[in-house]
């Protein structure tokens, strides 16, 4: 089903001046507000002025806007158009929108008819102030939500780089740490080395000489010491498994201080390492 387009004032006083189905040429136009009673509030009578279509609606147009401002709701005119008579020969009505909610004049009179068209009025004015509420609400939650959006994102950036900062803190001081580790092990490695060579040096002086540079009971203190400090745990364990009682006690002493050097550093690690893995209690 088509529907007719809404015809403009200008479109309607251009037919009615161009009317060739009537008797006699148009010979003016005159502006009524309806409200109720019909009144009158401007008329243009043709005669030596030459007036276009478009002239006369814009001048009617703001008759009626004028006449308008101060009444309240919708305000309804009829536009009469006269062929030589003084009846109209053709009528347009047309709608202007007054103030909304206020006090003064108004085209409803108190009549069931006039109370019927206000509740239309109101009703229209409260759908109107509704749906730009509504509007209003809308854009102001399209905005939150773009600025969250927008604040996520940047925090989700700031988060990653953070934490990617973090965990090249962790990396450089586990490098850090295990690189010291390996210069302390490569320390303790290369003085034990250089102890060793040390302590073997009066006994193969001596034997390589064939003479008694240092004192052989110096030379077999400083050998046996250097075997005592090659041996761990395990080996002096299994050394006196293998000598005769008789034969351990002669070196007993000697190994003892190794035994408990060797006990120390052992319990010194697990604590280290303990510590490195947690909290104790008492805290």
């Amino acid at each position: 089903m088509a529907i007719n387009k809404k015809q403009t004032l200008e479109s309607w006083i251009q037919e009615a001046v161009t009317d060739a189905e009537k008797d006699k040429p148009c010979s003016g136009f005159v502006l009524v507000h309806v409200a109720g009673a019909e009144s009158e509030i401007d008329g243009v009578k043709f005669g030596s002025k030459a007036w276009t279509a478009e002239d006369l609606a814009s001048r009617f147009m703001h008759k009626a806007q004028s006449y308008s401002q101060e009444l309240s709701g919708a305000q309804y005119f009829k536009l009469l158009a006269f062929y030589g008579q003084k009846e109209a020969g053709a009528t347009h009505p047309f709608k202007v929108d007054g103030e909304v909610f206020q006090d003064g004049m108004s085209s409803e009179d108190a009549s069931p008819k006039g109370m019927f068209a206000q509740a239309m009025r109101h009703t229209e004015a409260i759908t109107r102030l509704t749906y730009e509420k509504d509007g209003m609400l809308f854009a102001q939650m399209s905005t939150v939500i773009k600025t969250l959006a927008e604040n996520y994102k940047d925090a989700s950036h700031e988060l990653r780089d953070a934490t990617q900062i973090v965990h090249e803190l962790v990396r450089e001081k586990i490098q850090r740490e295990s690189d010291n580790t390996m210069r302390q092990l490569e320390y303790e490695r290369s003085t034990g080395e250089r102890r060793a060579l040390l302590g073997m040096v009066p006994p193969a002086l001596n034997q390589l000489t064939g003479r008694e540079i240092f004192p052989q009971a110096y030379a077999d203190s400083k050998l046996l010491d250097t075997i005592g400090d090659s041996l761990d745990e395990d080996q002096i364990a299994k050394l006196a498994t293998v000598l005769k009682p008789e034969q351990m006690a002669l070196i007993a002493n000697r190994f003892a201080n190794k035994l408990q050097k060797l006990r120390e550093e052992r319990e010194a690690k697990e604590r280290e390492s303990n510590g490195g893995n947690g909290h104790h209690g008492g805290e």
